[in-house]
């Protein structure tokens, strides 16, 4: 798994996260054959099932079952999939690269390494690494050259002042 989400950022994780565990749920919107199940607690409870499956039942709509009778959705590892088919990083290389290039230029010139358990840093790592420096050094002239927006970089500068 971690092979396929090379250059995902936190954020991409979570996002690829909460999209598998919505997978179960669009189950239920697309499958037009459900089956009663036995559940931990003893009752029985409507489940997504394939067509000649023992116990399958035809509905047009999942709406003709109502909410209280479906058993829990379980997830399972082919929801994972499907949800990180879809995915995709949301900062590029190139964008990375203009950040790690950045801190070369201005900073302390390759001392600079990523985490060795990581591919590379997150945007919002080598952000908070270039102000830290910027403001340990003393060198408020590199905290307006950061391809930040503005804003951001007005509150660094009021903070440090």
């Amino acid at each position: 798994m971690a092979s396929k989400t090379d250059g995902f950022t936190g954020a991409d994780i979570n996002c690829l996260c909460r999209d598998a565990m919505m997978e179960p749920l669009r189950k239920i919107q697309r499958a037009q054959y459900f089956k009663k199940v036995s559940t931990q607690d003893g009752s029985k409870k409507w489940r997504v099932c394939e067509e000649g499956e023992e116990g399958a039942v035809y509905k047009e709509s999942f709406m003709e079952i109502p909410g209280e009778e479906f058993a829990d959705p379980e997830m399972c590892r082919a929801d994972l999939e499907t949800a990180l088919r879809k995915a995709r990083p949301s900062i590029c290389t190139e964008d990375l690269q203009q950040y790690q290039d950045f801190i070369e230029m201005h900073l302390d010139s390759g001392k600079l390494k990523p985490d060795p358990r990581k591919r590379c840093l997150s945007l919002q790592e080598l952000c908070k690494i270039c102000i830290q420096r910027c403001v340990t050094w003393n060198r408020m002239d590199c905290v307006t050259q950061l391809p930040l927006p503005q804003k951001l970089k007005s509150f660094v500068l009021n903070k440090t002042q």
